[in-house]
């Protein structure tokens, strides 16, 4: 490795070690230390525009995305992390034309339906849950039972909610609220205290 790839790394593990001890600041003045660089490789940028993204900054992350994409334009990872920044930016349709070309990967498919749902994309956002199968967390299983329930598939969308009550009773209210409340995606179906 040479020097400023030397530089480059002992940067970026910089900045993960400042994220990790909650020094944000330090760490994103590290990562754009890095990602700034003319001749760091695109996963700096990459690493950078995860950072933003967890810091919902969302545009800021579409920029250093951008700018791996362009280095590396098959970076899988950038190309899914941009649809999940769009997402967060709300530009739906722009998130889901990109995701759709990693129907295999788990981040994208998650994705997908999380945007067909707040788009009232019913039908498509069950079929990205269904794709997730076994990697269906609970928010994604509730998301189905909510997406067949405006399907008007009612018997399906009660079933899927006693099996995931059956295996998480904790979430009766959030199955009943998936169940019963209409608002075209634009509520969390998992309740906070």
């Amino acid at each position: 490795m040479g020097g400023a790839a030397t530089k480059i790394a002992a940067l970026t593990q910089d900045a993960v070690a400042a994220y990790q001890a909650g020094d944000k600041k330090r760490a994103e003045q590290l990562f754009k230390k890095a990602a700034s660089d003319p001749s760091a490789p695109p996963q700096t940028a990459y690493n950078f525009a995860v950072f933003l993204r967890r810091e919902e900054r969302g545009k800021d992350a579409l920029y250093w995305l951008d700018r791996c994409i362009r280095s590396a334009p098959d970076h899988k990872n950038a190309r899914i992390e941009r649809g999940l920044a769009l997402i967060d930016l709300g530009q739906l349709e722009q998130a889901m034309d990109g995701l759709q070309a990693f129907p295999e990967d788990e981040d994208a498919l998650r994705g997908i339906s999380v945007a067909a749902f707040k788009l009232g994309q019913w039908a498509r956002a069950v079929d990205a849950v269904q794709a997730l199968a076994v990697q269906a967390c609970a928010e994604d299983r509730l998301l189905l039972i909510r997406a067949m329930a405006e399907l008007g598939h009612l018997d399906a969308a009660e079933a899927a909610g006693a099996d995931l009550k059956a295996e998480q009773g904790d979430l009766g209210a959030d199955i009943s609220k998936a169940l019963t409340r209409r608002s075209k995606g634009r509520f969390s179906l998992i309740e906070t205290v």
